[in-house]
């Protein structure tokens, strides 16, 4: 069996009738493959045609993805509008030869969903044409189609590195670079081994849509003497445009550094202050004594003059 594409735009299970109950034909079965397709992903759907009734020949089942208007078994028309979905390498007309009684038949689709393509359901008004002896007949149906693109995120960090031995602010970058939007969004950072968090380990972000990107602020007591590398899990919820539930892992990885490790590295500019408040004060002393000595030697200049 083939494996299923990952990254999803859901397609077709639900068929729709609108047979009247005198119909010789019908679709009895949808299948397709993938199930699942994202906006501008191909499908290869299969309709089963069942006949009911006497031997049915020059069959013609056409797909109307411009949309078309169907008059119900009430006698009311049904309006379905233009779907984002074209032909791929196909028509999107079949035919059949014939179909005896009590038989079914398949016939397949390749389609493609525009790469636009909204998530929703979106309903394809199906047209069957045939013949029974020479005589003309013609019988319509819905299937359904279901758009709808999952999220593929990612995760960064800009921190060029976190000194150990103190407090440190890691922002964690979260970007959505798939088709659908993520909703309902949230960050859980597991257990570290070789640094204490300080804070929140939980944070909410909310809806993150397509081609954008959101960040949360993490705070981190990396341990002494601990590896240069630490390593913060991930797990983002979240759900995609139809609520479907997702929970993916992540392993950030953060490089650390001791405060002259982080100096020799250039992350940080080792502080002159003290050195600088030093040379301050012994000027000053310098001054003052100066002053004094000064005072000192004026007084008794003037005391042997006098």
């Amino acid at each position: 069996m083939k494996n299923k594409i990952l990254i999803p735009v859901i397609l077709l299970a639900v068929i729709i009738t609108s047979f009247s109950l005198a119909s010789a034909l019908s679709i009895s079965q949808v299948s397709s493959y993938p199930d699942e397709i994202q906006p501008g992903g191909k499908s290869s759907v299969t309709l089963t045609i069942e006949n009911k009734g006497d031997r049915a020949e020059e069959i013609s089942v056409s797909l109307n993805l411009n949309g078309a208007s169907i008059q119900l078994a009430s006698g009311l028309q049904q309006v379905y509008a233009p779907v984002p979905f074209s032909p791929y390498q196909s028509s999107s007309t079949q035919s059949i030869e014939r179909i005896n009684k009590d038989k079914t038949q398949d016939v397949s689709f390749d389609l493609i969903a525009n790469s636009d393509a909204d998530s929703g359901i979106y309903k394809i008004p199906v047209d069957i044409s045939y013949k029974v002896d020479n005589a003309s007949k013609k019988d319509s149906g819905v299937i359904s189609l279901i758009v709808n693109a999952k999220p593929k995120l990612s995760v960064s960090s800009d921190n060029s590195g976190v000194i150990k031995g103190q407090s440190n602010d890691v922002n964690i970058k979260i970007v959505n670079s798939g088709l659908g939007d993520a909703k309902f969004l949230s960050v859980k950072v597991e257990g570290i081994s070789n640094a204490r968090i300080i804070g929140a380990d939980n944070f909410y972000i909310g809806n993150l849509n397509n081609d954008d990107f959101d960040s949360v602020k993490l705070s981190l007591f990396p341990v002494s003497g601990s590896a240069n590398s630490i390593n913060i899990p991930l797990i983002i919820l979240y759900k995609d445009s139809r609520n479907k539930d997702y929970a993916e892992s992540f392993n950030l990885q953060v490089k650390s550094y001791t405060l002259q490790e982080a100096i020799n590295a250039g992350l940080i500019q080792k502080s002159y202050t003290s050195i600088i408040v030093l040379i301050v004060v012994i000027l000053i002393v310098a001054y003052i004594v100066y002053r004094i000595i000064r005072g000192i030697l004026r007084r008794r200049k003037k005391n042997q003059e006098m």
